[in-house]
């Protein structure tokens, strides 16, 4: 869920369970018992399950995401919710975040985050949250991004 509540989990053979605990005991420290048992609670309610599934989907569209703007730019997958859009060399990622807001869209420019953008221009891109987008909205949302890129790039 998130590295941090500092919880995981093995599946593993009976007969290894206890060396794997005494092994994660070595490692790290167990976190508090009441996040541990706040999160037993959660599975056992199925939450995690519907979880999982949330994430499966989401992944399957950055995967469409990837089909559908990789071609003409390289998309990098993120860690779960945002997916790094590179853009060719000259794009100028804010000027192309600010037009994008004013066509319904919300990406984030990644030079933003750099001290020094014009030392790293490398680091031009932009930032998109894929966590909101349904599949119907995923499609014109990336014919929009790919007009803009298009049109300013």
């Amino acid at each position: 869920m998130s590295p941090a509540l500092g919880l995981g989990f093995v599946v593993a053979p009976l007969p290894l369970a206890e060396r794997f605990a005494e092994v994660a005991g070595c490692l790290a420290p167990a976190p508090n018992l009441a996040t541990q048992l706040a999160f037993a609670e959660f599975m056992a309610d199925g939450h995690y399950l519907r979880h999982l599934r949330h994430m499966k989907t989401l992944y399957a569209q950055r995967a469409l995401l990837r089909a559908r703007l990789g071609s003409q730019a390289d998309v990098d997958a993120m860690a779960g919710l945002a997916v790094r859009l590179r853009l060719p060399p000259g794009c100028d990622d804010r000027a192309i975040a600010a037009e994008a807001v004013r066509r319904g869209i919300a990406p984030s420019a990644v030079s933003r985050w750099y001290a020094d953008p014009e030392r790293h221009p490398q680091q031009r891109g932009l930032l998109l949250g894929v966590t909101n987008l349904t599949g119907a909205r995923l499609g014109p949302a990336c014919d929009t991004l790919m007009a803009l890129l298009a049109q300013m790039c």
